[in-house]
């Protein structure tokens, strides 16, 4: 009886760690899938999201995204608004911003010497726009923001392509936030008549950084062997 009792459990513990041993291969051969949120529906390597299975994309964190609140998040902070792995792209958003009547500051800059750019690149084509608020009688390169009550209350804006130094700040002003963003055909010239209602277009085509160099190492196995083009997104 003993024997009997001793072979049963010996019994199920094999079949128990056949089990187990089975699961765990499975496991690891499960495919990898592509994750989603909200809109962004491809998330995928290099990307993936906080949660996803391991080895599934590349473990740098900086193509970590978060999912909060139904909006893709990179870098904790910045909004993801778009996806392209056709050209290797990433367009990113900084939160609060918003179209309307009155100005809606965004929550955060968004400086190219943040150290989130890693491993990003940025446009060489950029506009630096910086918020403000000024008390004396400025020109008209200016442009005149009415805040919305209880935000940041910023009076104007100054838009400049590639740097702004700070002789080009009126003595009058103090300085808040500072936004990069892109150049894109969507968005107006920038002319000396700039609208608040054309910045905020221009604020909320956020910018477009390039993650081409993932596809360099992938492919060469460094980047010092690789030759990227970023104006056709070629390797």
């Amino acid at each position: 009886m003993m024997r009997r009792e001793a072979r049963l459990v010996g019994s199920g513990i094999i079949a128990l760690h056949v089990w187990f041993l089975s699961f765990c291969v499975a496991g690891e051969n499960q495919p990898c899938r592509a994750s989603s949120c909200r809109d962004i529906r491809n998330i995928s390597s290099p990307f993936r999201l906080k949660g996803d299975l391991p080895g599934c994309a590349d473990p740098d964190p900086a193509y970590e995204l978060v999912c909060e609140n139904n909006r893709t998040i990179l870098d904790g902070k910045y909004y993801v608004e778009n996806l392209n792995y056709v050209n290797s792209t990433i367009r990113v958003v900084v939160p609060g911003l918003k179209k309307g009547n009155c100005f809606s500051p965004p929550f955060y800059s968004l400086i190219l010497q943040g150290l989130f750019l890693y491993p990003y690149k940025y446009p060489e084509e950029h506009n630096i726009i910086v918020l403000m608020t000024c008390t004396g009688a400025i020109n008209d390169d200016y442009i005149p923001i009415t805040s919305c009550q209880g935000s940041n209350n910023y009076t104007h804006a100054l838009i400049g392509r590639g740097r702004l130094m700070a002789r080009d700040i009126h003595s009058s002003c103090t300085l808040g936030a500072t936004v990069v963003t892109g150049k894109f055909k969507e968005v107006p010239e920038l002319r000396n008549s700039t609208t608040m209602s054309d910045l905020q277009g221009i604020l909320l085509m956020g910018l477009e950084l390039s993650f081409l160099f993932f596809g360099c190492g992938e492919c060469k196995g460094s980047l010092s062997s690789c030759n990227l083009n970023f104006d056709d997104s070629s390797i």
